[in-house]
């Protein structure tokens, strides 16, 4: 059987043709992404790139930028945008030593891989929970919050909305925070941002 059996007109072809395309090219980065992390770990491997925006008048909206990301960074990215753009924050998953990580920033200047860190102490978060309006640990977040802080717990050395890495959560308005030497200190979701600076003083913030 041909595509000619099929008795598709020009448009539904092209419409075939496209979604087969599309898909291909799908699964073979998804392989491709599943050979890279189990037989050729590589330091800051781009996984995938979304910028999340808002337009003016509009509602928030989310755009898989991978190709363009890893062809021209953010400033060609944001070239293409239009001006209507009010807001804007990049999310980038990537590969370092095998371990999956996050990378959020609400720079459109910014450079990837980030910079080198400077050689200075910084506490490891060890626990984090998202608490009820009672205050109440309601579910444990750690996994997530450590795939955000990135391989050298310093928040890729951006200062990160916690909106940004875990969105809104009415019922869940606190994030407590716990690190490896038993201190413990608590954040507003929807309003609060965090640094490997001043994460362990809030009031700093």
């Amino acid at each position: 059987m041909s595509f000619t059996d099929l008795d598709l007109t020009q448009e539904e072809l092209e419409q075939f043709c496209t979604f087969v395309s599309k898909y291909t090219l799908a699964i073979i980065h998804f392989f491709k992404n599943v050979w890279i992390s189990f037989f050729k770990p590589k330091n800051y491997y781009i996984q995938t790139a979304h910028i999340v925006y808002t337009k003016e008048g509009a509602e928030q909206d989310t755009e898989d930028v991978t190709q363009e990301y890893r062809r021209g960074g953010p400033k060609q990215i944001m070239n293409e945008k239009s001006t209507d753009v009010v807001d804007f924050y990049f999310r980038v998953k990537y590969l370092y030593n095998s371990k999956q990580y996050f990378y959020i920033t609400r720079s459109a200047t910014h450079v990837f891989p980030p910079l080198a860190p400077k050689m200075t102490f910084r506490l490891p978060i060890k626990e984090a929970f998202m608490l009820d309006i009672d205050n109440v640990p309601m579910y444990n977040i750690t996994d997530d919050i450590k795939m955000y802080e990135g391989p050298h717990y310093d928040f890729n050395n951006e200062t990160v909305l916690l909106s940004d890495m875990l969105g809104s959560e009415k019922n869940c308005p606190t994030i407590r925070l716990v690190n490896i030497m038993g201190t413990v200190v608590e954040y507003n979701l929807d309003t609060d941002s965090i640094n490997h600076h001043t994460l362990w003083s809030p009031n700093k913030i």
